[in-house]
């Protein structure tokens, strides 16, 4: 039987965000979490994993070399998630458009003025999203980039960018393709 074995050197405080735990049905996952997110990872059955003090050993067997290397880059793709926080800018070009942070008691709430008679009120995820507001511009910043980028879609549909007069909102560093007017 052939043994494929990868190593993977980590610093120790990432190492300790690694746990390793066995469900009821025989399935094994990986574990990382930092005091404000959690992910999970499945194991494979073909794959065996050990955690030393800074190494983690995977070992495979009956696997093909692009299943291995598959499964390494998901695996550290987890870990950088974890560590790093994402960050997404919004800026709003246009007269008379407003955002403000509201905080009640346990809930943020983004108050727009966009144009509309209304106000527009957008929920913020409290726990997992941090909102800095600037005079012309919204940053959004945290853990997890699938949640950002969903809250930063949800403020951006609230008033789409026109391509003839340049005015909505538009991500920092997002292209302006912008249309010509009609001569007459």
């Amino acid at each position: 039987m052939l043994l494929i074995k990868k190593e993977v050197l980590l610093p120790s405080n990432i190492v300790n965000c690694i746990s390793f735990s066995k469900v009821k049905n025989n399935k094994y996952f990986l574990f990382f979490f930092n005091n404000l997110i959690m992910k999970y990872l499945l194991i494979p059955k073909e794959i065996k994993f050990k955690k030393f003090k800074n190494l983690i050993v995977f070992e495979f067997n009956k696997c093909n070399l692009k299943k291995i290397n598959c499964y390494v880059k998901l695996f550290l793709k987890n870990v950088t998630e974890i560590e790093t926080k994402f960050q997404k800018k919004i800026i709003l070009r246009g007269l008379g458009y407003k955002i403000s942070k509201i905080e009640d008691k346990n809930q943020v709430f983004i108050r727009c003025k966009v144009g509309l008679s209304n106000l527009i009120y957008v929920n913020v995820p409290i726990k997992n999203i941090n909102i800095i507001n600037r005079k012309n511009s919204i940053v959004s910043v945290g853990y997890d980039k699938l949640l950002i980028n969903n809250f930063c879609k949800k403020i951006k549909n609230i008033k789409k960018p026109n391509s003839y007069s340049g005015r909505g909102f538009w991500y920092k560093h997002e292209k302006v393709f912008r249309k010509p007017f009609k001569k007459k």
